[in-house]
């Protein structure tokens, strides 16, 4: 059957010329043949040469096959992969509308009115100077309302802090280490370097979640008394570190992890912006959160 040249020749006979003049360590490539009825097939050349004593190529021994199949299949497999990217992207941001619209919710109504609650169980407990006993337990219901207003604050800003929006990344994951401080009495370190003032949103509420996770499972999981957290400026992006000197965990060798909503939310969440995320963890020593994101005008990260 005779076939036709197409865009891939000059790219696969540069090749040859390379292979054949040894500058290049072997001759493997995948390219587009166009038959004579106008249908394209896809082929994998393989190429053996045999040098002579002068370091020519005086025979050339190779195999064609076709993988047409096999490129359709990646074809489809990278339709699917944008697919889900698209309808995980579509999902995270419902679910950031619908934890801000939750804590604007419980700001505005539930605090208020808990708040009205404190306040007219202290009127009412100035009402009963002759029942010290009844006066008492009013007094504990009013602590216990201002500590209930105060408990649905708390995790109405955890659902969306609006330090986020209004003073940035920086100083919305300080007060996450200071209320984590609080919370925990744990001693954390904190180091940030460069950070911009203004950055994109989703880059922002992506490093903040990152490290409010993490944060959150040092307290469920780690035992830890020392954490360390770094939020830092490179000219490749941005990246936040969270590590923690608990007792860590087992990492399988091929690298994955148990499938926690956590853990998949916080990966999800960076590959979204075309970042990196790793965990290193050991037992006994402890356990490592990295994500970094790119961010506009920064140096492409170097595959390793």
């Amino acid at each position: 059957m005779a076939y036709r040249a197409t865009p891939d020749r000059a790219r696969v006979l540069s090749h040859l010329d390379e292979y054949l003049t040894r500058k290049r360590q072997e001759f493997r490539e995948e390219y587009r043949i166009r038959r004579c009825d106008g249908t394209w097939m896809w082929v994998l050349d393989r190429g053996v040469a045999l040098w002579d004593e002068a370091g020519r190529a005086v025979r050339l021994v190779g195999s064609e096959k076709d993988i047409t199949g096999r490129k359709r299949a990646e074809v489809q497999l990278r339709q699917h992969e944008a697919r889900l990217e698209e309808l995980t992207a579509k999902l995270l941001t419902a679910q950031e509308r619908e934890r801000q619209r939750l804590a604007r919710e419980m700001h505005d109504d539930f605090t208020q009115r808990i708040a009205v609650l404190a306040v007219d169980i202290g009127s009412l407990e100035r009402s009963f100077p002759q029942n010290p006993s009844l006066r008492d337990h009013l007094l504990r219901l009013q602590q216990t309302a201002a500590q209930l207003a105060n408990d649905v604050h708390n995790f109405a800003y955890q659902l969306h802090p609006s330090l986020l929006e209004h003073l940035g990344l920086e100083a919305a994951i300080r007060d996450q280490i200071d209320e984590f401080r609080r919370r925990t009495g744990s001693a954390v370190r904190y180091v940030h370097r460069d950070i911009p003032r203004s950055l994109p949103i989703d880059t922002a509420t992506c490093l903040y979640r990152v490290a409010q996770e993490s944060l959150q499972n040092v307290q469920k999981h780690a035992e830890a008394s020392e954490v360390l957290v770094r939020l830092l400026k490179t000219p490749r992006g941005l990246g936040v570190c969270v590590r923690d000197n608990g007792k860590g965990f087992t990492v399988s060798p091929a690298g994955i992890l148990s499938p926690g909503l956590g853990l998949i939310s916080m990966e999800e969440r960076v590959h979204l912006l075309k970042g990196k995320f790793r965990i290193r963890a050991h037992p006994g020593k402890g356990t490592e959160v990295h994500a970094w994101v790119p961010l506009p005008g920064s140096v492409p990260e170097v595959a390793s």
